[in-house]
């Protein structure tokens, strides 16, 4: 059996309902560096490998345990975020003038639209976290790995058997996301056996103990 802890990043300014950035430049809020800084000294002391997706808001959760452990960060393309909506579109709106449009992209449903030239479609985010998963089965036992929320949440949803190729399956599986805990550096706990099962679990306590140190 393998184990691996996957953090969701700091809260964000994008989080916080700051102004549309391009996806992969946005920034930890304040509150999200301190969450970094705690979440870092309430893993473990040495772990086997230190992984990352490229965004800034994963790299900079990262950075504090980094440096805490002396471990470097191999950053791994496939746990980058969803990239549902070309920033151009929502350029200069705020987290609330953004909300419809994205809840109007998921009543929609459709796995296969682009929403702009520098978006992805949910088709190709649900083939890269497949491939993200079959990475997780290959890498060292006791890695640590830091990544985002809608990026774990179907991948609980893929582990737990379900489909997510058809209008009803990316519907079904946005209410799911939303009522699972996936909170900013929320930590869960990865199991793989050698048979290729992959369980995951939201580590409650060492949230509670995040939030209680902030």
């Amino acid at each position: 059996m393998k184990h691996l802890l996957f953090i969701r990043h700091g809260e964000s300014v994008a989080n916080a309902g700051g102004v549309t950035l391009p996806h992969a430049d946005i920034p930890l809020s304040e509150r999200g560096r301190r969450e970094a800084s705690i979440v870092a000294g309430l893993l473990p002391a040495s772990p086997s490998r230190i992984y990352c997706s490229p965004f800034l808001r994963a790299m900079s959760t990262a950075e504090p345990y980094s440096q805490r452990t002396g471990v470097p960060l191999t950053v791994l393309d496939e746990l980058q975020e969803f990239s549902a909506i070309d920033p151009a579109l929502l350029e200069g709106m705020s987290g609330a003038q953004r909300r419809p449009i994205a809840d109007a992209y998921w009543a929609d449903a459709d796995p296969g639209r682009r929403m702009g030239a520098n978006a992805e479609t949910f088709a190709e985010f649900h083939a890269r976290v497949r491939l993200g998963i079959d990475t997780l089965r290959m890498i060292e036992d006791g890695s640590v790995v830091f990544g985002h929320g809608i990026w774990l949440g179907l991948a609980y949803w893929m582990t737990e058997r379900n489909m997510a190729s058809t209008p009803d399956d990316m519907r079904a599986f946005r209410v799911y996301q939303l009522g699972i805990p996936l909170p900013n550096c929320g930590c869960h706990r990865v199991s793989l056996d050698e048979g290729g099962t992959v369980r995951i679990r939201f580590d409650a306590d060492t949230h509670r103990r995040t939030l209680e140190a902030l």
